[in-house]
């Protein structure tokens, strides 16, 4: 949505240059160029997300993994004061 508005926005703009309105021609191949980095620009923040996300997951298995492997070590107040200071 953002991104037709801005191109109906750019083609009632009149051209700098020339001060004349802008063409069909000129309208569609911006569309063509938006198309083509908004295809581009989507795909590589997914997979970085993806990969964040992951990332993030492996360490919070890893912390509740210790946490379990440690629980019936440690008395459960300090567990619990454990669990709070890293929220």
């Amino acid at each position: 949505m953002k991104e037709a508005d801005r191109l109906l926005d750019w083609a009632q703009a009149t051209i700098a240059t020339t001060g004349k309105p802008r063409s069909t021609k000129d309208l569609r191949r911006e569309v063509r160029q938006s198309r083509a980095r908004l295809r581009g620009a989507s795909i590589p923040t997914v997979v970085a997300d993806v990969a964040k996300l992951e990332q993030e997951l492996s360490h919070k298995d890893a912390y509740i993994a210790e946490l379990e492997a440690t629980h019936d070590q440690e008395p459960s107040a300090q567990l619990f004061m454990r669990t709070a200071t890293i929220k």
